[in-house]
């Protein structure tokens, strides 16, 4: 059915040159000279998040979420 529940997630890749510069200056300054590996479009609804994955210098994976202003969500 074409029905769109609120429950409903989409992510897509992303650029990271393509985000908001709030969210994109949040994403660097989390993962502080480590490498980001990766950064999703989340839309649940008509919310957009920006899902960052990255290897922090010791080599350990991380994942965090921060809103279009730059502000971290646990969402």
């Amino acid at each position: 059915s074409s029905d769109v529940c609120s429950s409903d997630l989409v992510e897509d890749e992303t650029a990271i040159e393509s985000i908001p510069a709030a969210a994109k200056a949040a994403i660097e300054k989390r993962a502080a000279g480590g490498k980001i590996a990766m950064v999703e479009t989340v839309t649940r609804g008509s919310a957009t998040l920006y899902e960052a994955t990255y290897t922090d210098k010791a080599g350990k994976k991380h994942e965090f979420t921060v809103k279009p202003d730059g502000v971290e969500t646990k969402d």
